[in-house]
């Protein structure tokens, strides 16, 4: 069974008067412990389709599934249980509340799930120190970098260890070596773990990480050479990589 499906899935706007294809029949499977990388252009569809996997966003037809449950049949509670135990949502912002420490920040998951923070507590240190921040525990969002708000925004999505991992331009605000870092953490939890995780990035090096690379362009998913032809400009290494093909 596939942790997670889409199958068919279109999403359209209106915008203007003129009605946009975000996503145009897009169907995709990722296994427990794959890798997909997806690739496209700003606007491209990406964060919709994210969105629609993790069940935050309703397509206008087609289904989205975790763990062979149809997200769109759940109830309200039942679908906030998966997201909170089984989903880790990784945003393009932060998200981060002001004021509170990042540890209390990356444990919200699971104080939202019931666990007393004496218990969150050092999970969240745990996944934080994964990420680079064992000596910024304390620290409000106000006193870290955005790269540093980043991090902790990681470490919240991944304390719950999800079995589906949705990461939207997870390394968009960290340097190159802390990118390469957090994309070496996703796969390993992928590989390890037997999470699946969905990478939308416009970042090359990401393909390297993949087993499978595919990519959006005018709402319709593109796999194979086509979908190399969306990875910006990388070093040769990692486009003969060519993970999926």
């Amino acid at each position: 069974m596939s942790a997670l499906e889409l199958e068919r899935v279109c999403k359209r706007y209106t915008d203007a008067g003129e009605v946009v294809r975000a996503l145009e029949d897009v169907t995709l499977s990722v296994q427990p412990g794959e890798i997909a990388v997806l690739y496209g252009p700003s606007g491209s569809g990406k964060t919709t389709m994210l969105l629609i996997a993790g069940g935050l966003l309703a397509p206008d037809s087609g289904t989205a599934q975790i763990s062979g449950r149809d997200l769109a049949l759940l109830r309200r509670d039942e679908l906030l249980a998966i997201q909170r135990e089984s989903l880790g949502f990784i945003y393009q912002s932060p998200r981060l509340m002001a004021g509170v420490p990042a540890v209390e920040n990356a444990a919200i998951k699971l104080l939202a799930g019931g666990m007393g923070l004496r218990s969150a507590r050092p999970r969240a240190a745990d996944w934080l120190e994964r990420v680079g921040l064992a000596d910024r525990l304390d620290h409000t969002p106000e006193q870290l970098s955005g790269g540093e708000r980043q991090r902790v925004a990681i470490a919240r999505a991944l304390v719950s260890s999800p079995t589906v991992i949705l990461a939207d331009e997870p390394t968009a605000n960290l340097d190159s070596r802390r990118a390469r870092e957090v994309l070496a953490l996703l796969a390993a939890l992928g590989r390890d773990r037997g999470a699946a995780v969905l990478v939308a990035t416009h970042d090359p090096h990401a393909a390297a990480f993949a087993d499978t690379v595919v990519a959006l362009r005018d709402g319709r998913l593109l796999r194979g050479e086509q979908a190399y032809e969306e990875l910006p400009a990388a070093p040769a290494a990692v486009r003969t990589a060519r993970p999926g093909l």
